[in-house]
């Protein structure tokens, strides 16, 4: 799967930050246009001359914080595998899922974990008022369903609740 490909990239690629910045402050913290003080990092990290002056490079572009990698980047990486791990357990749970039919009266719905959609189907076109009502709720017209549908999750199908339980509602 992309996203546990993703994942273990960014989690390689936090390590490797999380590494060298351990690394930069054993060695004393050196300024980026020190070049003797970062030969302990070199070391450390196992680098050639080269790879060295590219992480030192790095460093002095970034340089306005206390490390080569500042706090910022981490925590920017560490709230991206979250959110992966998230849309993986969602994905998951999403293959078991079986296809849910249910007519209100008013419209049919239909959740399709194939496709990762809800969808609300109308018998014609509905008012301006449901219209509006559906645009509000996230749902989008589909030409090629001929249905309002948005994303199925549990925003969605809290939207599609709503809008069924909105149309039961002005029918009484």
């Amino acid at each position: 799967m992309k996203l546990e490909e993703k994942l273990s990239e960014l989690e390689e690629r936090r390590e490797h930050m999380k590494i060298v910045n351990a690394a930069w402050r054993k060695a004393g913290k050196p300024a980026p246009d020190k070049a003797e003080a970062w030969t302990p990092v070199g070391e450390a990290l196992g680098l050639t001359t080269e790879g060295l002056q590219k992480l030192r490079l790095q460093a002095a572009r970034g340089f306005a914080s206390d490390s080569p990698y500042p706090a910022y980047a981490l925590t920017n990486i560490g709230s991206e595998v979250r959110r992966i791990r998230v849309r993986i357990e969602e994905l998951r749970a999403a293959e078991g899922a079986q296809r849910i039919e249910e007519d209100h009266g008013a419209c049919r719905m239909i959740e399709d974990p194939d496709d990762n959609r809800v969808r609300l189907f109308f018998d014609g076109k509905p008012s301006d008022a449901v219209r509006a009502l559906l645009k509000r709720s996230g749902f989008r017209w589909s030409r090629y369903e001929g249905a309002w549908q948005r994303q199925l999750n549990n925003a969605g199908r809290a939207a599609a609740r709503n809008v069924v339980r909105e149309l039961k509602e002005a029918r009484s």
